[in-house]
């Protein structure tokens, strides 16, 4: 009688993950640029300065030599007053200290992605995910110099990962998406978070997120969300009502201006040319994802489209050209990217 022995299978690598080693690959990529050297950006001793020169009867004003800082954000200037207060002299010199706020929201942004990606994508994602942003270099910069830039970018993870848990966990998703909302607006500006509230909002009529435990996270996080957005205008209306309106009319809608005062202008040409290398090679991976895999029938898919195109209609039409703004296109593009990596992301983070 034939008899079928069947060929023995082949041994299946070891289910124990090596997450340190991410973590180890985030502290070289951070600390070299973050810790250990002078100011190098001519921007970086203006921000310092203006942490340095705070006074407790203006906290909600960034000052410059007596004139108003508009291109320091709120929170990065609270965060890098109460970074010196806390590590320096003791610790860090003071451009040490307010670098480290860097790090911090880096980390979170991080974090956030690589939470998204785990979320919508499957376990193990995650990581591939935090490696495609690691990997552009358009991250160098923002995230080691003194730069109101990288709240935005945490802005938009927070978003993000709040979007991921929708489906999951409601309360979490509201408080991070909600949360991403309020950093956004700490930034100065009220732009981009009325940008995702419209995002967010426009997503209900799709039937991937017609979903009940979506529309209670959206409601959520407005409920929430607003009055905390509001507590920084209303404390500098009260307190300065001169600069409040100063603010509003040119300055709460950066970098378009304010509510009276509108400038727009051609930029698209601009973006494109530098996102072929500020967001390599995160974009290429992106296009191979969206080549492979049909974006429509995911709801992550349909995010990350919606979300790129609203953020390249805001850029195309910004009449500041300066090539940090596109730190908000990186999620979106990361999760793409990182779709068709995870069997090699399965062994290298595999022992």
């Amino acid at each position: 009688m034939l008899t079928y022995t069947p060929k023995n299978p082949s041994p299946q690598p070891s289910g124990n993950a090596r997450p340190w080693l991410l973590l180890l690959l985030a502290f070289v990529w951070l600390w070299p640029g973050v810790f250990a050297r002078d100011l190098w950006s001519p921007t970086e001793p203006e921000i310092l300065t203006t942490i340095e020169q705070w006074q407790p009867y203006a906290w909600t004003i960034p000052r410059l030599f007596d004139q108003v800082a508009w291109q320091v954000a709120p929170l990065y200037y609270w965060l890098g007053i109460l970074s010196v207060h806390w590590l320096s002299p003791w610790l860090l010199d003071p451009y040490e200290a307010v670098r480290f706020v860097n790090a911090l929201l880096m980390i979170i942004a991080f974090a956030c992605v690589g939470g998204a990606a785990r979320q919508f994508l499957g376990r193990r994602f995650g990581r591939i995910g935090v490696l495609v942003l690691l990997g552009c270099p358009g991250m160098l910069v923002p995230g080691h110099m003194m730069s109101s830039f990288p709240l935005l970018l945490c802005g938009c993870s927070l978003c993000w990962y709040g979007f991921s848990l929708s489906k999951s966990r409601v309360m979490m998703a509201s408080l991070m998406l909600g949360g991403g909302w309020v950093v956004l607006s700490l930034s100065g500006s009220l732009l981009l978070p009325l940008a995702m509230m419209v995002l967010a909002l426009g997503l209900l009529y799709h039937p991937l997120w017609q979903q009940r435990r979506y529309r209670l996270v959206v409601l959520t996080s407005l409920l929430w969300a607003w009055p905390l957005m509001a507590v920084w205008p209303l404390a500098l209306y009260l307190s300065h009502p001169n600069v409040f309106v100063d603010w509003w009319q040119a300055h709460a809608l950066a970098p378009f201006g304010g509510f009276a005062q509108w400038s727009m202008a051609f930029s698209l040409d601009y973006y494109l040319k530098n996102v072929l290398w500020f967001a390599f090679p995160a974009w290429p991976l992106a296009v191979w994802s969206a080549y492979k895999v049909r974006l429509f029938q995911y709801d992550w898919g349909v995010l990350a489209i919606a979300w790129l195109v609203l953020m390249l209609l805001l850029l195309s039409a910004s009449p500041d050209q300066y090539q940090d703004w596109l730190l908000i296109i990186l999620p979106p593009l990361a999760i793409i990217g990182s779709h068709q990596l995870e069997p090699c992301g399965a062994v290298l983070w595999r022992s």
